[in-house]
């Protein structure tokens, strides 16, 4: 199975693609709505305590259904829903065989740093409150010694949304640890990576780890 979370302005509705083509490559997809998106109550706090909260909640709801194989899950996120993937990967590192964390930020205060679209530092301002605590609580990177499962990272060069350095700050970090992991840099994409680019990366990795 495989867990994919969307990014802003998005839903399990209109990421329902993604879970068609899992499907169609034989794995059992769950697409959870963020906490404040679409019909999903709430209000959303930029990949903060409650939309992981709600994620892992939704996770294990998905764990009860007898079709789904629990020792053969990835989690794939893009964008904001990549944030969130690397968290609720750290918080329940037991539930997952394989990550993808696609075009998202690690390191949330130099993320919020480096943003150079105003409505993103807006959001973040809104939704977080700007303070040690709120950026530290969305910052995954500090807690990847928990994860002992491969990851693939996947970023665009041109990323106008999130800086490319943050795909980097994660790889540096998993090589520190020693942690199994793969960085891809794309260098003539952006934010949002064309499907070529998916199916030559990262169907490939799920096969390869879920398989």
């Amino acid at each position: 199975g495989v867990i994919f979370i969307h990014g802003h302005m998005s839903n399990c509705w209109s990421s329902s693609s993604f879970g068609y083509f899992l499907a169609r490559s034989g794995f059992t997809a769950f697409l959870p709505t963020q906490m404040g998106y679409a019909f999903s109550g709430g209000e959303p706090d930029f990949c903060g305590p409650k939309t992981v909260k709600g994620i892992i909640d939704g996770i294990k709801l998905f764990f009860e259904e007898p079709y789904v194989d629990k020792k053969r899950i990835g989690i794939w996120g893009i964008s904001r829903g990549a944030t969130c993937a690397a968290l609720v990967a750290t918080k329940e590192p037991a539930l997952f065989k394989a990550a993808i964390f696609q075009s998202g930020a690690y390191e949330m205060k130099k993320n919020y740093e480096t943003i150079k679209i105003q409505a993103i530092r807006e959001n973040i301002e809104k939704e977080t409150g700007i303070n040690e605590t709120a950026f530290r609580e969305r910052s995954p990177v500090y807690e990847m010694e928990k994860i002992n499962f491969p990851v693939l990272i996947l970023h665009g060069e041109k990323d106008d949304r999130i800086s490319v350095e943050q795909a980097r700050l994660l790889d540096e970090e998993l090589n520190r640890l020693g942690k199994t992991h793969k960085t891809v840099i794309l260098p003539e994409e952006g934010h949002f990576i064309v499907k070529q680019t998916r199916r030559q990366f990262v169907f490939p990795f799920l096969d390869k780890e879920l398989r």
